[in-house]
């Protein structure tokens, strides 16, 4: 069997083709990632000299009254007592902790937010963990006192739907796996030897190989990407979700490392899914070029709704213009939630389910909603390799 799926990644795996490919589509890949990353990637030094100097004058949500009365004197430097036109001069002074002065007002103000959000996450919890006390919940009290670059951490988890990547290489390789037999009329012979139903068995288990090489060749490029573009160490990595934009509520404990490993997880059963449909469609259409249009198509309309939603919905690319909507935002929200409940490829963004607990309810039971895409996921992968395993006319 071993020797079998070595033959089958040297036959239509290991070609010219399938390696100018993957360079382009890696290439891609990492410049779309500095196009939505290189607004932070332009000022990565000037904010990583601030934070560093934060840290080192010790910092905390309890010096805030501090880092206000010091934004408040850089203010009247700048904008004078009656915050008539900013004195130019006096904005790209040298700063205290930062570049200039303007530099210093800005990133303090940031800084005042992150100390915002920490309050009100310790004062929620506070509030959840008294409510919740004595039965099962997701909330526990908390006393955070970190002082963060929230942009950063949010930069590093708005891209994760970059897990589809390797879903389009699996396509564009897959696609022929069972197609070339029937585009070179092998497959007839295949049917009628004894170990045709082998060779089948083999480029099952090929497939799902392909399909986890690949999603942990991209995610280890995410990664890598991550470092060079925002300074990403796996401290930053260890840092609570909540300090990200709209996590605010996660569950307590969740950090944005577990995030990042449950979304590799959801993803690669993802594309072990999309590389078993693809075969699948290779294996019924018998034409490659038309196989791999058909997976693409059924993957860009089932991934549409979390591309429109970070796309436009979320407004993390595109400023909210209403008109632009194709439905209004209850309706898209509804549309979303239930999508998010069935659809197995929602899982590309695993976000939705951390950013607040969800739960759907059966009967007299509460159930993590996202149990319920993950089992819609194994049950198609059972059916398809049920089906792409079985050698007709055995």
């Amino acid at each position: 069997m071993i020797q079998q799926i070595k033959y089958e990644i040297k036959k239509y795996v290991m070609t010219r083709s399938n390696f100018f490919f993957l360079i382009a589509v890696t290439m891609v890949s990492i410049g779309v990632l500095f196009f939505c990353e290189g607004g932070y990637y332009s000022e990565k030094d000037l904010r990583q000299n601030f934070y560093k100097k934060i840290e080192e004058m010790n910092f905390s949500v309890a010096d805030k009254q501090k880092i206000e009365e010091e934004r408040e004197k850089i203010s009247l430097e700048i904008y004078g007592e009656d915050f008539s036109e900013p004195d130019r001069e006096a904005m790209m002074k040298k700063g205290k902790y930062a570049d200039t002065k303007i530099d210093d007002y800005k990133l303090l103000g940031e800084l005042l937010t992150c100390i915002d959000v920490v309050e009100k996450r310790n004062g929620n919890t506070e509030l959840l963990a008294e409510e919740m006390e004595g039965q099962t919940g997701n909330y526990e009290k908390e006393d955070n006192q970190m002082l963060v670059d929230r942009k950063k951490l949010t930069a590093s988890v708005s891209n994760m739907l970059f897990g589809g990547v390797p879903c389009l290489l699996l396509i564009f390789i897959l696609s022929s796996s069972f197609a070339m037999e029937y585009e070179s009329n092998v497959n007839p012979v295949l049917r009628i030897t004894k170990k045709g139903g082998q060779i089948y068995i083999s480029k099952l288990l090929t497939g799902i190989i392909i399909a986890i090489v690949t999603n942990l060749f991209f995610w280890g490029i995410y990664y890598i990407c991550q470092f060079f573009l925002l300074g990403m160490t796996p401290q930053d990595w260890r840092q609570p979700l909540f300090l990200v934009e709209d996590c605010q509520m996660c569950a307590s404990g969740m950090s944005i490392q577990s995030l990042l490993v449950k979304q590799i997880f959801a993803s690669m059963l993802v594309s072990v899914l999309i590389a078993m449909l693809t075969m699948l469609l290779s294996k019924a259409i018998k034409k490659s070029i038309f196989a791999s249009l058909v997976t693409f198509a059924i993957f860009v309309i089932t991934l549409l709704p979390d591309l429109l939603n970070t796309v436009f919905y979320s407004s993390t690319y595109v400023t909210k213009m209403n008109d632009w909507y194709l439905m209004s935002e209850p309706e898209f929200y509804r549309m979303l939630q239930i999508e998010k409940t069935f659809n197995p490829i929602s899982l590309l963004q695993f976000r939705y389910y951390v950013e607040q607990p969800i739960y759907t309810q059966i009967s007299n039971y509460q159930y993590p909603t996202e149990i319920f895409p993950i089992l819609a996921a194994v049950f198609l992968i059972g059916i398809f390799g049920m089906v792409l395993s079985w050698k007709k006319g055995r």
